[in-house]
C-alpha cells in the first residue's frame, strides 16, 4: 500500500508539473481570393481579364455566325449548283471551319497566358506589402486560408492586408 501511495503522489506531481508547450512563432492566415476580389488593384486586374475574355468571345461569336451563314447559303445552293461546285465550296467551308478552330485554340491559349501573367504580376506587386506587414507585426509564418482547417478569427489578417494594399497602391 505504501508503494501505491508513493506511486500516486509521484504520478500526480509529474502530471501537474508538465507545462503545455506554447509556440513562440506567430502564425496568421489570409484569403488570397478575397484580396484579389476586393482590393482596388485586384479589381482592376480582374476587370482587365474580364474585358479581354469578353472581346475574345465577341470575336469568336462573330466568326461563328459568319460560318453558319456560309453553311446555310451553301445548303440553299446545294440543289442549284453542280456537284463539283458544291464540293469545292464545301471544301472551302471546311477549311474556314478548321481555321476558326485553330484560331479559337490560339485565343484560349493566349488568354490563359495573359490571365496568368496579370495574376502573377498582381501577386508579385502585393508581396512586398504583405512582407512589410508581417515584419511590422512580428508574424513568422503566413498561411493561405484554404490550407487552414480551423483557426482563431483573430489570426485572419485578410482585411488588414486589403487596407494596406489599397493604401499603398492608390
Amino acid at each position: 500500500m505504501n508503494f501505491f501511495k508513493k506511486f500516486l503522489y509521484i504520478s500526480i506531481f509529474f502530471f501537474l508539473s508538465i507545462n503545455l508547450s506554447h509556440s513562440k512563432e506567430k502564425l496568421a492566415f489570409i484569403n488570397l481570393d478575397k484580396i484579389l476580389n476586393t482590393s482596388n488593384p485586384g479589381i482592376i486586374v480582374l476587370n482587365d481579364i474580364k474585358q479581354i475574355n469578353e472581346k475574345n468571345v465577341a470575336d469568336l461569336k462573330k466568326m461563328e455566325n459568319e460560318l453558319k451563314k456560309n453553311e446555310n447559303d451553301l445548303n440553299n445552293k446545294k440543289n442549284i449548283i453542280s456537284s463539283e461546285e458544291f464540293q469545292n465550296e464545301l471544301t472551302l467551308l471546311r477549311e474556314k471551319i478548321k481555321n476558326y478552330n485553330n484560331l479559337k485554340d490560339k485565343m484560349v491559349t493566349s488568354f490563359e497566358e495573359q490571365r496568368l501573367k496579370k495574376l502573377n504580376n498582381f501577386f508579385i506587386t502585393i508581396n512586398p506589402i504583405i512582407q512589410k506587414y508581417m515584419n511590422e507585426n512580428s508574424i513568422n509564418m503566413l498561411l493561405e486560408q484554404k490550407n487552414v482547417f480551423i483557426g482563431k478569427t483573430s489570426s485572419d489578417i485578410t482585411d488588414k492586408i486589403i487596407v494596406e494594399i489599397n493604401k499603398s497602391l492608390k
